[in-house]
């Protein structure tokens, strides 16, 4: 990833579309879980990358092994993770 917020914005652009083609099929509640989950975790990546207040803290606090692990809060963190990684 080059720009984080370009890149956002396109992949938003992406997952709309996806959530509508998925609308009224049975997929339709795992497109909205997915995309959701997706875009929380690229909006968590933004405001880490920017310095936002509180994200690092959040984003640390999500992988700590004493906050009492939820695997959806870890899998959402990993993926701001990752997506951090990607555009070093």
């Amino acid at each position: 990833m080059g720009d984080l917020k370009t890149d956002i914005e396109a992949r938003y652009a992406a997952i709309c579309s996806q959530v509508d083609e998925a609308a009224g099929s049975d997929r339709e509640d795992e497109a909205l879980r997915a995309a959701f989950a997706e875009l929380a975790a690229m909006m968590i990546a933004y405001r880490y990358r920017e310095g936002g207040e509180g994200a690092r803290d959040a984003l640390e606090a999500a992988l700590s092994r004493d906050q009492g692990r939820s695997t959806h809060r870890i899998s959402l963190a990993e993926r701001a993770r990752a997506l951090l990684g990607e555009t070093r």
